[in-house]
């Protein structure tokens, strides 16, 4: 007789096993096989591939939006027809990917802090944009382009 027949009676003993893994293991159910186990992880992957997927279209979403919001058109543009860009970065100046930051729109007031790449044929440049909108007019505390290459931070005109 073992310590455990000693202090438990039979029922206890296998109910104890069972809990802890101890006991005899049930026969595999029928129609049971590794193919379903494979289908779980496959609608796993399936899931967090969606949820990449809608995440990146959100990113892109928000920084098409940001590209075209009135501050960044603003000083894109000032950018555009900077003496000291277009010597810098050539013409013509595109806008890049990704554009990010934040913009936030209440009636005919708001804040922007938004920053996005531009190239030119001779180089490539950040366009940094902060400002408040009030009464709907834009003014802007940062209007630059930081060059890439030296680190350079031209001041736009807007």
């Amino acid at each position: 007789m073992s310590d455990q027949d000693s202090i438990w009676g039979d029922e206890q003993k296998e109910t104890y096993e069972e809990s802890f893994g101890k006991g005899p293991m049930p026969p595999p159910k029928k129609g049971q096989s590794g193919s379903e186990g494979r289908m779980a992880v496959l609608i796993v992957l399936i899931v967090l591939l969606a949820g990449f997927g809608i995440a990146i279209l959100a990113m892109v979403g928000t920084g098409m939006a940001l590209r075209s919001a009135e501050p960044y058109q603003i000083a894109f543009e000032a950018a555009r027809n900077d003496p000291q860009v277009i010597a810098a970065l050539g013409q013509p100046l595109e806008m890049g990917w990704p554009v990010t930051g934040e913009l936030t729109l209440s009636g005919i007031s708001g804040t922007v802090d938004v920053s996005g790449p531009i190239h030119g044929p001779n180089g490539r440049g950040t366009l940094y944009v902060a400002g408040r909108k009030e009464n709907g007019v834009w003014t802007f505390y940062t209007l630059s382009v930081r060059r890439k290459d030296t680190g350079t931070l031209i001041v736009l005109n807007p």
